[in-house]
């Protein structure tokens, strides 16, 4: 079962990401309902934003997140956190409608790492030279998540010992593998730190 063929592994893979994803969002739904109202009555602005990223086959996808900076007049966001926006970045909360983009197929629970996130567009294309990330979704964790640096941010940009991960991870790919992914990042501290 660890080892299975390619076709069936990625058909478990998909339908284990829509069960959880599905039971994240009904087991949080009060949580969602709570932060929505926070951020309505203390600014005026969306209760989402989106942030372009770069997953399966390098296509172009909007990742979904709690607003957290205030708003201008003409609707754009400032670059002034709101006090509900530092908590729920703090926290990690602003996070957590990702897990739409999990349903949505956009990404994976386990998977590569999100680092094409933020940069440049020509850097973009090199990193996914150098990981070649359209063999496999990003995902909310992975090999590169569970084994990170303190000082490293892994939504934001790639070290050689990220993109290592990510192609040891593509190499090695099981079920088991992404069982075992999912019990580090639950039980490891340093997978939860907000940089």
């Amino acid at each position: 079962m660890c080892r299975s063929s390619g076709a069936l592994q990625r058909f478990a893979k998909r339908a284990f990401d829509i069960i959880i994803s599905t039971t994240a969002l009904i087991v949080f739904s009060p949580l969602f309902l709570l932060v929505s109202l926070a951020i309505k009555i203390e600014s005026r602005g969306p209760i989402f934003v989106t942030v372009t990223m770069y997953g399966y086959d390098q296509a172009e996808f909007q990742i979904f997140r709690f607003r957290s900076n205030a708003c201008l007049a003409s609707g754009e966001q400032e670059s002034r956190s709101t006090a509900v926006g530092w908590a729920l970045h703090r926290t990690g909360i602003d996070r957590f409608p990702v897990i739409v983009n999990v349903l949505l197929g956009d990404i994976s629970i386990v998977g590569t790492c999100l680092f094409v996130a933020r940069p440049a567009m020509a850097l973009q294309r090199h990193i996914l030279q150098l990981a070649p990330t359209s063999r496999f979704k990003p995902g909310i964790t992975g090999w590169a998540q569970v084994h990170r640096s303190p000082d490293e941010h892994i939504w934001q940009k790639a070290t050689p010992r990220q993109i290592q991960g990510d192609n040891y991870y593509m190499t090695n790919w099981s079920l088991c593998l992404d069982a075992k992914l999912i019990f580090m990042t639950l039980t490891s501290i340093k997978s939860y730190a907000v940089t």
